[in-house]
């Protein structure tokens, strides 16, 4: 989370988490929580940033607006092109939230997403592939030392359930449940109307899968997968009319990941994933009183042969 406080000068970012729950299936496991928290860091942004707008103004107090409700839809398409590992997976996100401004150093907020993803298994052959849907709830807030300094903290608890599909007549099914926490730390800076940030963050995420049995008898034992993740973006935006401001940004991230087992049967032995991984983006925020929003595109690339890209909206009003 990117913040000028006094010059009006927010940069949405994104908080790149790591969610690893087997190897194939990766990527676009992490791709989904990361989304989650890029709307949840959006939204703290536009609620600090609608404040200032509402004073430069003069429309309102800042007493007046302690009170903040978004929402932000969000689709990511990935890809792997390994030839042991090879998939499609799309993922559709709602995320809606609440906060309120407790002071002019805290924010505090609950934030509700829910998430659709269908995966389809090119290297086990045709007719095998994923399906998962599921709820997550995170409590966030955020800390605002200086016009130059903000810190962003999340914690969170989802349950998610899966299917499976295998020569395209075997059918199971299972339950997940996860943990994860992050904090970030933002340093910003503007000159004239170029506004420039460098935003580091961490999370852990823990998740537990249920065992299951495929509908032909084949037992499949249940993992806990357990992900760190270490991220940096940097970004450069440009305020035009003192309220729309594109910008371009990249970033990477490093992952450590353990599993204790290979879970769903038909996608066999895998590589191990590269621990390392890249992105770069572009988009426009308006930056307006009571409503603000960003509209924003990033492809990643890493972690193996895998491709992601992400379209994400991010809509909020100030009370």
């Amino acid at each position: 989370m990117l913040v000028r406080i006094k010059n009006i000068k927010i940069v949405t970012v994104l908080l790149l988490l790591a969610l690893l729950p087997l190897q194939t299936v990766e990527a676009a496991s992490k791709t989904q929580d990361e989304k989650k928290s890029a709307a949840v860091s959006a939204a703290l942004e536009q609620k600090i940033l609608a404040e200032q707008v509402a004073k430069t103004e003069a429309k309102e107090s800042i007493e007046e607006m302690k009170y903040g409700a978004w929402m932000s839809p969000v689709y990511s398409n990935f890809s792997d092109e390994n030839p042991q590992t090879s998939q499609r997976t799309k993922t559709y996100q709602v995320i809606m939230g609440g906060d309120y401004k407790i002071n002019d150093m805290f924010i505090s907020g609950l934030t509700v997403i829910h998430e659709d993803s269908k995966t389809n298994i090119m290297s086990s052959g045709p007719g095998n592939g994923l399906s998962s849907k599921g709820y997550t709830m995170a409590p966030y807030g955020a800390i605002i030392f200086n016009s130059h300094v903000f810190v962003d903290l999340l914690a969170g608890y989802g349950f998610l359930s899966k299917g499976t599909i295998r020569t395209s007549n075997i059918t199971g099914s299972s339950k997940s449940n996860r943990i994860l926490g992050s904090i970030g730390l933002t340093l910003t800076n503007t000159v004239n109307n170029f506004v420039m940030s460098v935003r580091t963050a961490t999370m852990y995420v823990c998740e537990r899968e249920q065992s299951y049995i495929e509908s032909d008898g084949t037992y499949n034992r249940g993992p806990i997968n357990r992900s760190a993740n270490a991220s940096i973006l940097g970004r450069v935006g440009y305020l035009v009319d003192g309220k729309w401001k594109p910008y371009i940004e990249v970033g990477g991230d490093y992952n450590t990941q353990t599993s204790t087992l290979n879970y769903y049967s038909f996608i066999g032995t895998t590589p191990a994933a590269k621990k390392r991984a890249y992105n770069a983006g572009c988009g426009i925020e308006f930056q307006g009183s009571p409503w603000s929003g960003s509209l924003g595109f990033n492809r990643s690339n890493g972690h193996g042969s895998t491709r992601n890209d992400t379209f994400s909206l991010n809509i909020r009003r100030v009370f």
